[in-house]
């Protein structure tokens, strides 16, 4: 029934319990399911929920505001190796919503500018050069991640004491967006403030930048973190520009964890194919704790309802963020 596969799913994706485990389990109920029926019973219903998938990037898509990422996926379909696939993320920042993309396994930018077309709004992303083309693009304003520019002067940190004056710059940036959040300040006030007192901080390490910059080595690890942050830095400092947008790319990080955390338990992907389903099942279950809906029940019911509905179906009244 739909209540059992609902929880195989959840027990897979969000307490990444490999199917050979749950299996296993089973087993030891005195329920004997091989791996293999429940591997057909995963991908059966990712084909199901295949339109509500689609439904869902449309849904991101049509917001003003998203930030990307990506992370790798190791994809065993060559018998010598793993190779090495990756998953782009996106996420809504401003109403609730996310979403995984898999095509290939590719990291490459033509599946990005494919993916966001007819994108228009706000986009956040890290400094990978994929996302440059942006810069151009008319209708997207790029946005900048600080945490990724923190963490390159931490890094420069175990080689150069001078990564401190940076460190600090950006403490300042940080502590400022804690003392607004604390205070419950809206939006209009967040941008007050951020022109007011970040963006000063901002260019006041802009020139601490050029002038460091000067007296060290290009290749050191300080001499390649100013170099990130220069290469980021009209992204970077765009975020004072309104009260909503976000000091760093964090949100979508987090958002990955899951997948991580999968890497770490069932460990890969066996094609193409089974990483396309898991984007998925990623896709709406993390939905689903974005928006405070309690998964189980959420794919129970929806399992449910897809069985009793008939064509044209409205797929879009069935996401998480719809309950």
């Amino acid at each position: 029934g739909e209540s059992v596969i609902s929880q195989i799913i959840i027990d897979k994706f969000l307490y990444h319990i490999p199917e050979y485990r749950q299996a296993k389990r089973f087993k030891e109920l005195g329920v004997d399911i091989t791996t293999s029926s429940i591997n057909r019973w995963v991908h059966a219903i990712a084909d199901k929920l295949y339109p509500l998938y689609i439904a869902q990037i449309t849904n991101v898509l049509s917001t003003n505001y998203i930030q990307v990422d990506e992370t790798s996926m190791p994809i065993t379909d060559r018998p010598e190796s793993a190779r090495k696939g990756y998953i782009w993320a996106v996420r809504s920042v401003l109403h609730s919503g996310l979403f995984f993309h898999y095509d290939k396994g590719s990291r490459s930018q033509k599946v990005i500018v494919k993916l966001l077309k007819d994108y228009r709004g706000a986009l956040q992303t890290d400094g990978y050069a994929a996302y440059s083309i942006y810069e151009e693009k008319k209708g997207v304003l790029p946005l900048g991640c600080m945490a990724h520019v923190r963490r390159k002067f931490e890094n420069a940190l175990n080689t150069n004491p001078q990564a401190q004056t940076a460190l600090d710059y950006i403490g300042l940036l940080y502590m400022l967006e804690g003392n607004l959040k604390a205070e419950g300040a809206d939006h209009k006030e967040i941008r007050k403030q951020r022109e007011q007192k970040a963006y000063p901080i901002l260019q006041q390490m802009e020139r601490w930048m050029k002038q460091t910059y000067n007296n060290c080595t290009p290749k050191s690890p300080l001499g390649k973190a100013i170099s990130y942050a220069f290469g980021m830095w009209p992204r970077i400092s765009r975020y004072c520009k309104e009260g909503y947008f976000e000091i760093d790319n964090n949100g979508i990080e987090n958002a990955i964890r899951s997948i991580a955390l999968g890497r770490k338990n069932y460990l890969f992907s066996g094609n193409n194919n089974g990483a396309e389903d898991n984007c998925i099942f990623y896709t709406l279950l993390g939905s689903c704790l974005q928006a405070g809906i309690e998964p189980h029940s959420w794919l129970t019911s929806t399992l449910e309802k897809i069985a009793l509905l008939k064509t044209p179906i409205n797929w879009e009244e069935l996401l998480p963020a719809k309950h």
